[in-house]
């Protein structure tokens, strides 16, 4: 595959394979791999449709005695969560349940009044009553959104850490050795 242009090489055994392939992924996909994985082959793809986050591809030698190199993306990734107002929900545990079942009581009284009536009006006032007991009876408090939410769980976070740890060492002692 020749990604320069992206088509197939002219040597390519599965042309129309690779044609079908490059038709899918040019819808909004850029092929963010250019350098050579493996000798003068492009082994490893990463497609993205925001090339602009991408920040830096580059190759790494391979781990022991593969042939492969270790394609490492640099990619810029939005962290944080969406802030959420303040909002107000019930507090059941402090209900007054004895006069709410008072108060449904008499709604009850009201419906059986109502028997001939349309089935959609009916609804509405059940509805209706239904929420002003609540407002009256069930006791509201405002929560806010907590900041202290993790976003990853705590065992993640720590693979992540040792993770870019053991890449900042590997970088410097390819560093070290003329490898980049």
């Amino acid at each position: 595959m020749n990604w320069s242009n992206e088509s197939p090489s002219d040597t390519c055994r599965f042309k129309e394979l690779y044609d079908t392939f490059t038709e899918n992924i040019n819808h909004n996909l850029e092929e963010m791999v250019k350098i050579p994985t493996r000798n003068n082959n492009i082994l490893y793809l990463f497609l993205t449709n925001i090339p602009s986050q991408v920040h830096e591809t580059k190759t790494l030698p391979g781990l022991g005695t593969s042939d492969h190199d270790i394609v490492f993306h640099e990619i810029k990734v939005k962290q944080g969560r969406i802030k959420q107002n303040p909002r107000q929900v019930k507090s059941y545990k402090k209900a007054n349940w004895s006069n709410f079942k008072k108060d449904l009581a008499i709604l009850t009284n009201t419906f059986i009044a109502h028997k001939h009536k349309d089935p959609n009006h009916l609804w509405d006032m059940f509805k209706a009553e239904v929420n002003r007991l609540s407002t009256l009876h069930i006791a509201t408090r405002q929560i806010k959104s907590r900041a202290d939410l993790p976003l990853v769980p705590h065992d993640i976070v720590k693979l992540i850490r040792k993770r870019d740890k053991l890449y900042t060492k590997l970088k410097r002692s390819c560093s070290h050795t003329g490898h980049t």
